[in-house]
């Protein structure tokens, strides 16, 4: 999101903002949400996706666990596990 370069000018009074550099202001506002609104989506997918990992991590633990022979490398697979979680 681009800052503002300057402020807003202001009226022949001094006291309060033009209208055009207002209605200037809002529009380049609402063109950065309207391109920022395709990254919505992934404040909603990404909380999912990541309840799924979690909500799987049991599961491919104890199958990463069978996969490898028993002994040390069993043991430094459930350890490295454990410090992950």
């Amino acid at each position: 999101m681009l800052a503002p370069q300057t402020l807003p000018q202001l009226s022949e009074t001094g006291d309060q903002p033009s209208p055009a550099s207002l209605e200037r202001h809002t529009r380049a506002t609402l063109a950065e949400l309207i391109g920022a609104a395709q990254y919505a989506r992934w404040l909603a997918v990404t909380p999912i996706v990541a309840f799924l990992l979690l909500s799987g991590a049991p599961a491919f633990q104890r199958s990463a666990l069978r996969v490898l022979p028993r002994g040390h490398l069993q043991w430094r697979l459930e350890e490295y596990l454990r410090d992950v979680n």
